[in-house]
């Protein structure tokens, strides 16, 4: 079961239930407001299907964080709407889709570019074991997207092919103009 909640909002601003699509996280649940705003102009996103930062409202969320106005203030606006900092949207059907984190969009020539879709694309390649994609600053286009790819053994791809599979099965403003690095492993934490 999926869903979305935080601690900010008392509990579950959705819930996913057995007819739900497979990614979701379902639908508001009661006594909850959701809107889906543009990032970049403050804008009600109006439709299905278009990506925004996901703001919620109700009457059983916190005032603030204590003894941190300052946090307040970034989190809660003026209006009452918790800013949550993730990235999503709503289908046709009602149900919520979260795809990234807005602190992790690349901006790239006034688009916000999502590095966790990215990496969807990337991990669909047969030869991709593990895929992670970052900015790197670019004096021009803000930011460029830059893959970290660890490859399945015996995978012969260069850095190349897999710029182009990018291009060839992403919009534009996706490619991977920072590049590839390829990891023997990708280092974790305990």
């Amino acid at each position: 079961i999926a869903l979305l909640g935080l601690t900010e909002i008392g509990g579950l601003a959705t819930l996913q239930l057995s007819n739900h699509k497979n990614g979701s996280c379902g639908n508001v649940v009661n006594n909850m407001q959701m809107k889906i705003v543009d990032p970049e102009t403050g804008k009600t996103i109006i439709g299905p299907n278009q990506s925004g930062e996901i703001w919620l409202k109700t009457t059983m969320m916190m005032n603030g964080y204590y003894k941190n106005p300052e946090a307040t203030k970034n989190t809660i606006d003026e209006d009452g709407w918790l800013h949550t900092g993730d990235i999503g949207y709503v289908d046709e059907d009602g149900e919520l889709f979260i795809i990234d984190r807005i602190k992790e969009l690349i901006k790239y020539r006034g688009y916000q570019i999502s590095p966790g879709e990215i990496e969807g694309v990337l991990m669909s390649h047969p030869a991709v074991l593990e895929a992670a994609v970052i900015s790197v600053p670019h004096a021009i286009d803000d930011e460029h997207p830059l893959a970290f790819i660890t490859k399945k053994p015996g995978a012969k791809e260069t850095e190349e092919e897999f710029i182009n599979f990018i291009a060839k099965n992403m919009m534009d403003h996706y490619k991977l103009r920072g590049g590839v690095i390829f990891l023997e492993k990708f280092p974790y934490t305990g």
